[in-house]
C-alpha cells in the first residue's frame, strides 16, 4: 500500500517536471494515475 502511494506521488512529480520542461497532455499522465 505504502508503495504504491510512494509510487503515484514520484508520478506526480516527474508530471510537474515534464509539465514544465514542456507542455505534457493530462490525458496522457492519466494512463499512470493508480
Amino acid at each position: 500500500m505504502e508503495s504504491e502511494y510512494i509510487i503515484h506521488l514520484i508520478h506526480t512529480l516527474i508530471s510537474i517536471h515534464l509539465n514544465n520542461e514542456n507542455p505534457y497532455p493530462r490525458s496522457e499522465f492519466m494512463k499512470f494515475q493508480f
